[in-house]
């Protein structure tokens, strides 16, 4: 038996999670874009805090997902302050305008494209009229650019500090390799039991307890997929990824034969459940 982990084993441990890195990535760049905002002119300093707002909101585990969600982010910022500058126009302040620009900002933030941030649609458009109100157009513009300059900072923390989760990996592959041994051990010991006629298998109960069965079998492969996956994004426009391609090669072809295990383990399943041999 191994001796447990210490403290500074544990410790360790919690610093190299990437949840650790992301939340040192989004502080330094916040830390970066509310200081470079601070400099600017008015009446860009005035909303100089929508700059760390971008930057924490545009931070992503990794660099392809940082410039993805900065692009539909800034889409709908822009959507939702066109729409209030248009509606604004043509009707001028009132009551009922605030209104009619959240309708129309809620069937606009409907749009596939901008993703998790169609909430920004009718927001923006009602920060626009409500906050800017006498100086929309102005507004517009500080929110729209001090965002995207958080945006520019976040995007370039990410660049020069890439995240690249080759531990994770190794540590779902290894989970989920040593799962698909237990379900063909388990299912070894069903079919020796019932082709001898000594029993029809253990209880479902008893299954459950062992942490095999049919059930048990999706949950580590989806895992280990989700985290393959992020890993193939991680290595785009990854500078540390250069050199790790064997790595990532290697990592992606071991999940590849290990879902192809996971398949003939189903098909034994239901070899198990249909029982040709009577």
């Amino acid at each position: 038996m191994s001796p447990p982990p210490t403290w500074r084993t544990r410790l360790t441990a919690v610093a190299r999670h990437p949840r650790v890195g992301l939340a040192g990535k989004a502080a330094l760049a916040a830390t970066l874009s509310w200081w470079v905002a601070l400099q600017l002119p008015d009446p860009a300093s005035t909303y100089a805090f929508y700059a760390p707002f971008g930057a924490v909101a545009t931070m992503y585990p990794t660099v392809v997902g940082s410039f993805r969600e900065s692009v539909r982010s800034l889409a709908a910022i822009t959507l939702g302050a066109l729409l209030a500058l248009a509606v604004d126009a043509a009707l001028g302040p009132g009551v009922l305008v605030v209104g009619l620009v959240v309708v129309l900002g809620v069937l606009l933030g409907g749009l596939r494209a901008l993703g998790d941030h169609r909430v920004y649609v009718p927001v923006v458009g009602l920060f626009v009229l409500v906050l800017g109100q006498g100086h929309e157009l102005d507004y517009a513009a500080a929110y729209a650019g001090l965002f995207a300059l958080g945006a520019a900072v976040a995007m370039g923390v990410n660049a020069l500090l890439p995240s690249f989760p080759l531990r994770l990996v190794d540590g779902a592959l290894a989970g989920l390799r040593a799962g698909l041994v237990s379900h063909l051990l388990y299912l070894a010991e069903q079919l020796d039991e019932r082709l001898d006629g000594d029993g029809h298998g253990e209880r479902e109960d008893e299954v459950e307890r062992q942490g095999v069965g049919r059930p048990h079998l999706a949950e580590p492969t989806a895992r280990a997929r989700d985290v393959v996956d992020h890993l193939l994004e991680a290595a785009r426009a990854n500078r540390r990824a250069r050199r790790h391609l064997p790595a990532v090669r290697a990592a992606q072809d071991g999940f590849r034969a290990l879902e192809r295990v996971g398949l003939l383990v189903e098909d034994l399943y239901d070899l198990l459940e249909d029982r040709p041999w009577g």
